[in-house]
């Protein structure tokens, strides 16, 4: 019934997956979004409706590949927080 639930709010709102998938990694790959989308729903329905609503977020970043050939992805709003760490970095620097 928990999971269930989460699945339905990730459907509603994906982005809530991607601030809890970068709160653990700033890149991940499809691997640790299936991961995540399987403790988060209920069944294979809606599994695979919470990894299309993960896929589809207009947040989701493509990064290529990694140096395994793994696709990477990252969120608007971690290339946002590091840009902002790099500018503060550069007058220490």
């Amino acid at each position: 019934e928990i999971a269930r639930g989460n699945g339905e709010r990730i459907i509603a709102d994906p982005s809530i997956a991607l601030e809890a998938i970068t709160h653990q990694q700033s890149t991940f790959t499809p691997r640790d979004m299936a991961k995540f989308a399987d403790r988060h729903s209920d069944g294979i329905d809606q599994f695979n409706a919470v990894m299309g609503a993960i896929r589809s977020a207009p947040d989701l970043v493509e990064l290529g590949k990694d140096g395994r050939g793994e696709d990477r992805f990252t969120t608007r709003d971690m290339i946002e927080a590091e840009r902002r760490l790099h500018l503060a970095a550069k007058p220490m620097a």
